[in-house]
């Protein structure tokens, strides 16, 4: 039994695999939080970190949903006092949602209605869900069949996107990873007969898709609304980003993230999240769209983004006050974010920088200006230094192993 405090009893994070979750960890231990990490690979970054009070076994999300939800509540039955829980990745986020009755007795938690979450995760349902509620998106179609398909290309205007409901489905069909060339996020078409071709292609693996205007323009183009609203519908702390750059370029996740405040686009994603009563952590992304002249939104995420550090490093920490909401303690308002801090994914915005020097999009000067400033990165922190050493080693490993190898083979 792990005896933690009644009054602090600490979170559970379960490891998405990803950077989001070093930055939910790091944004909570500053704080004096215990923080618990479950995961199936306890090589990652995140293990590593100083913050983590204690580490749990749990299985990956090709588990049956069963065999993780015995395992969440094996681990929820060996604290003391319930912790909060806190998802970075969709498969533990709906896990939890859809089991919450079970969770419950075991774990504190700042989730929205699941009835939200599964209307918000899967995109098919969310591009019905966001035009019967009005909401400000991209046009898009649905296609149940090839000719349901044909019968709407009227509606879109090209190019478009070709998204996954969820890129899970994607995931593991090898066929669709050849045909998409491992764009799991998305395809890019840019006429009415590329996408027939696409979508004939796809469906004998998998016709759950989105077919979305795509709003053309740079990447900077992407701002993100990043908020926490209490359980009594109150927002209490917001901040906006800007995506510099991502990788893979104009279609990927962003590796150099900016702080920057944009009222336009906290308006726009506040009145979409009270249209839809939501509460809890939130992010809205959106892009502005030229020929329009306002933002439009691109999707709304349940779960803490890949770059969510950068909240705190701005001085907006919101998973600390899901923490502190989450307890039922007094969430104070928080100030308003500091403009200028970058997130980098110093490896990822390497390879960015490559491809986009190549279409002319940016220069060596202006890609090294933009390191010179307020930063804060993916892995390396210089208060939380051992995931970075652990990362750099395991690589220095590998680069050895494979230049031992060939000499082994000759021996």
């Amino acid at each position: 039994m792990i005896e933690n405090n009644p009054d602090n009893p600490g979170a559970l994070v379960i490891d998405g695999l990803g950077r989001a979750d070093l930055g939910v960890v790091r944004a909570l231990g500053e704080r004096g939080v215990p923080v618990y990490l479950a995961t199936n690979d306890f090589s990652t970054p995140v293990n590593r970190s100083r913050f983590v009070r204690g580490r749990f076994a749990f299985p990956d999300r090709a588990q049956p949903e069963a065999e993780r939800v015995l395992a969440l509540t094996a681990i929820g039955r060996q604290f003391a006092h319930r912790p909060v829980f806190f998802s970075t990745g969709d498969s533990s986020l709906l896990l939890f949602s859809r089991h919450r009755g079970e969770f419950e007795p075991f774990f504190r938690h700042h989730l929205a209605r699941t009835d939200l979450l599964e209307e918000l995760n899967d995109k098919r349902r969310f591009a019905k869900f966001a035009q019967e509620q009005e909401l400000v998106v991209p046009a898009s179609l649905v296609p149940d069949s090839l000719d349901a398909l044909k019968a709407g290309l009227h509606r879109l205007r090209f190019p478009v996107m070709v998204k996954p409901a969820e890129k899970k489905y994607w995931d593991k069909h090898p066929e669709i990873q050849r045909i998409v060339g491992g764009d799991f996020k998305g395809v890019r078409v840019a006429t009415p007969d590329e996408l027939v071709s696409l979508y004939e292609a796809l469906t004998p693996y998998d016709n759950r898709v989105v077919i979305q205007e795509y709003i053309e323009g740079r990447d900077e183009e992407i701002f993100s609304l990043h908020i926490f609203i209490d359980r009594n519908g109150v927002p209490r702390g917001w901040f906006t980003g800007q995506k510099i750059r991502t990788y893979p370029i104009h279609r990927g996740v962003g590796c150099f993230q900016l702080s920057v405040i944009n009222r336009d686009v906290y308006r726009v994603g506040l009145e979409a999240l009270q249209k839809i009563r939501y509460t809890g952590h939130a992010i809205v992304q959106v892009k502005r769209a030229p020929y329009r002249g306002t933002f439009l939104i691109m999707e709304i995420n349940c779960r803490y983004s890949t770059w969510n550090y950068l909240h705190t490093r701005a001085g907006v920490n919101e998973p600390y006050m899901a923490y502190r909401d989450s307890l039922g303690l007094e969430v104070h308002v928080a100030a308003e974010q500091i403009e200028g801090a970058r997130w980098i994914d110093a490896e990822n915005d390497i390879r960015a920088f490559s491809a986009y020097r190549r279409i002319g999009e940016w220069t060596t000067l202006a890609w090294l200006r933009t390191y010179v400033g307020r930063n804060c990165y993916a892995v390396f922190a210089w208060n939380d230094v051992r995931p970075w050493l652990g990362l750099v080693l395991r690589r220095w490993l590998r680069v050895r192993v494979r230049a031992a190898s060939p000499k082994l083979a000759v021996s």
